[in-house]
């Protein structure tokens, strides 16, 4: 039985770098609005405007390549 070894696209190892960051990022605006008393609102977070679209196209694109790569 042997099995298949698949390699990451570059695509899927950015997807998977882009999430650690958006994670250490999460964890670190969630220190700083807690330290300056600060509400998590959209007055605060705009940041989400940028970061969550990039994250959603991200993983589409890693998860159709994943599943191309399997049928193959």
């Amino acid at each position: 039985m042997t099995t298949k070894k698949r390699k990451l696209s570059i695509t899927q190892i950015l997807t998977i770098a882009f999430i650690v960051l958006c994670l250490v990022w999460e964890r670190n605006v969630q220190i700083y609005l807690g330290e300056h008393g600060l509400e998590n609102n959209f007055q605060t977070r705009k940041d989400l405007l940028v970061s969550i679209p990039i994250l959603i196209i991200l993983i589409v694109i890693s998860i159709r390549q994943w599943k191309k790569t399997k049928r193959a």
